[in-house]
């Protein structure tokens, strides 16, 4: 299969390889019968409470930690 697709079976076999291609070279698409996942690395943003302070206009979703 391509770089970026595997099987179930071989997602199952391979699971730290199919995470870090995700991390490295982008969405991984994983095949099984009647359809198809998608594991995709989202990196977290994050920033400062002064750049927060600083900025104009209400804060974007995912901007503040409240925990």
């Amino acid at each position: 299969m391509a770089a970026d697709q595997w099987t179930r079976a071989e997602a199952e076999a391979r699971i730290s390889e199919v995470f870090n291609a995700a991390k490295t070279r982008g969405p991984q698409r994983i095949s099984e019968v009647g359809g198809t996942f998608e594991l995709t690395f989202v990196r977290a943003r994050t920033k400062k409470l002064s750049q927060l302070l600083l900025q104009d206009g209400p804060l974007e979703d995912g901007e503040l930690d409240d925990r």
